[in-house]
């Protein structure tokens, strides 16, 4: 499985003594060598798949929107109930502890994430505290949504050099979050109006799409009659492929399937 999972995302066999794990093929081989050596008396011994395939009923599929999604470059949030839009053209990711968004040439970055503190105010006065950063003015702003927020011009020196960047709080939904953008000293010109317009285009997530998405579930079937993934494809929807729906039951796309049989479908709600 984890042999055609690297072949349908297109992934390229490093060479073995380059690879920080065993190749599919060679655990394959070292498996197979293994059972044989082992005793081959099976008697009284169960199987129990489909009471543990039912275990995997309603498991949520892939990335869960709930926890955030991005639509192009912008972020919502809808259990936390807001947005924000990075700059176009950056590459953007969804971490446990931060959304981050890289520019295009690797040298600036505009960052959120949610800060300990219960106010803006003392969120600001924490960061400006980190040893090496200095400050200019900090200054009240208003958000879409009247949020209230600070935004502050900060300077950092570190091992590589110094950064420059703003960094802004905004209190909203009982939380306090932190929006920093920066780059290299000589770079920060050319990127603090974009970074700075990510930063204030925070706002409430009022669209009830994004406030109602749901994650893409597995759903286990018990089939009537015996058919293929490739024959179920045609007859029943799914978000994902039938390539895809044949690698999670690990079969292939013509693989029968005995009536009774369980599979793995995923369904969106």
């Amino acid at each position: 499985m984890l042999d055609r999972l690297s072949s349908a995302e297109g992934g390229a066999r490093l060479p073995a003594w380059l690879e920080t794990h065993p190749s599919p093929a060679n655990r394959v081989a070292a498996i197979t060598k293994q059972i044989a050596a082992l005793p081959q008396d099976f008697s009284g011994t169960s199987v129990n798949r489909d009471s543990y395939e039912r275990l995997l009923d309603g498991l949520v599929y892939g990335l869960n929107p709930r926890q955030g999604f991005f639509t192009g470059s912008q972020f919502s949030q809808p259990d936390l109930r807001f947005r924000l839009t990075f700059p176009d053209g950056w590459t953007t990711n969804n971490g446990a502890q931060a959304v981050v968004a890289v520019s295009p040439q690797g040298d600036a970055v505009v960052e959120l994430s949610q800060a300990s503190e219960a106010s803006a105010s003392a969120a600001t006065s924490a960061f400006l505290a980190q040893q090496g950063i200095t400050s200019g003015s900090s200054a009240r702003v208003t958000l879409t949504g009247s949020l209230a927020a600070i935004s502050t011009p900060f300077s950092a020196a570190t091992e590589g050099g110094t950064l420059r960047g703003t960094v802004l709080f905004v209190e909203y939904g009982g939380a306090v979050y932190g929006m920093v953008g920066y780059a290299p000293e000589a770079r920060w010109p050319s990127y603090q109006a974009v970074a700075e317009r990510a930063q204030r285009s925070f706002q409430p997530l009022t669209d009830p799409a994004a406030l109602n998405v749901q994650p893409h579930h597995v759903d286990i079937l018990t089939l009537t009659r015996s058919t293929t993934v490739a024959q179920m494809a045609n007859e029943r929807s799914s978000p994902i492929g039938a390539a895809t729906l044949a690698l999670i039951n690990q079969v292939e796309l013509q693989t029968p399937f005995a009536s009774g049989r369980l599979m793995k479908w995923v369904i969106g709600l």
